[in-house]
């Protein structure tokens, strides 16, 4: 970086922009791979959405990276393994196609046990990758478990930072009967995360892969430019 000026005066105001390239080193070229886990909501008000989330999950999967990670989990009163932990290969995404085929629809909604469990699952998961993701997918409102929001928020805000620091966080709400204020103080209190309203079935595909465009495309994380 050449400066235009070798100093500047206390009460001197300059405005410039700065254009700087920078070459990051031990970086590689091409798609890192990624560790995505997505928190499903199968509960029976799902139903009229479940078709088109599958196909948007399955298309995701094909732009995955042969060494990323994928992991599924469905949650309604209780949470259950749609898909363990697999490697996206051509016979990881094969077995994910067939695993969501047998998706069942639970009752109840637990909102705060669907998000742990998958902060968990992550949390858990051997040699991370530099890259982590968590899709967390509902369109109704807790009616099981830890239900106010300010609480859930602070209790998960607590559980990212001491186990998955650098994870970001997508949260997508279904429709007019989704909990918004819940979502949006889930948000809000985890660094690097967003909310996504859908009010159309016919949104999601486009939010998802918005959504996975935005961790695919990350190259690195904690850089700090020194000049």
């Amino acid at each position: 970086i050449h400066p235009e000026y070798d100093s500047i005066g206390k009460t001197s105001s300059i405005e410039r922009k700065i254009d700087v390239d920078v070459k990051l080193k031990g970086i590689k070229e091409g798609r890192d791979p990624i560790d995505l886990i997505i928190a499903l909501d199968t509960s029976t008000s799902m139903r009229n959405s479940m078709k088109l989330c599958v196909e948007t999950i399955e298309f995701m999967a094909q732009h995955l990276s042969e060494k990323s990670r994928l992991c599924v989990i469905g949650f309604g009163g209780h949470v259950v393994e749609l898909m363990p932990w697999r490697v996206m290969n051509q016979r990881g995404k094969a077995e994910l196609s067939r695993r969501l085929k047998k998706i069942h629809h639970i009752d109840g909604t637990n909102l705060y046990k669907g998000l742990t469990s998958a902060i968990f699952r992550l949390s858990n998961l051997p040699k991370r990758n530099a890259v982590s993701s968590i899709f967390f997918l509902t369109d109704g409102k807790c009616n099981e478990g830890v239900n106010d929001s300010r609480t859930m928020a602070r209790y998960v805000k607590k559980l990212m930072r001491s186990v998955l620091r650098d994870t970001s966080l997508y949260v997508f709400g279904y429709g007019k009967s989704h909990d918004a204020r819940l979502l949006s103080e889930l948000t809000n209190a985890v660094r690097g995360s967003s909310y996504r309203y859908l009010r159309y079935a016919n949104e999601i595909p486009l939010a998802l892969c918005e959504a996975m465009g935005n961790i695919t495309s990350v190259s690195g994380r904690n850089i700090k430019i020194v000049a």
